[in-house]
């Protein structure tokens, strides 16, 4: 033997086999059971992430909107009459 193998486990037998080596995977209910644990949470994450972007897609709707009046009530002079610097900018792009 070299010195970097390690020596072999025999778990207490004289010749080790397959069949006497405790299996390690799980039994098909077991994993059954993984996947619909699995599935469960993807549709839980996946509702909760809805109602998120459900959420912030009103919200830029409703802050879009607003823009899009203050935008208006700008560009047709607002409330107080037209802004006159805005006129004055506006003359000068049409020369």
């Amino acid at each position: 033997m070299t010195r970097d193998r390690k020596p072999r486990v025999t778990y207490g037998l004289d010749a080790p086999s397959m069949t006497s080596i405790p299996s390690l995977s799980p039994s098909s209910g077991a994993l059954r059971e993984l996947r619909k644990d699995a599935a469960f949470m993807a549709d839980a994450r996946d509702r909760e992430r809805a109602l998120v972007d459900a959420e912030r897609t009103e919200s830029q709707r409703r802050f879009y909107s607003e823009l899009q009046a203050q935008a208006a009530d700008l560009n047709s002079g607002g409330q107080g009459g037209i802004n006159i610097h805005l006129k004055k900018a506006f003359k000068r792009k049409d020369r």
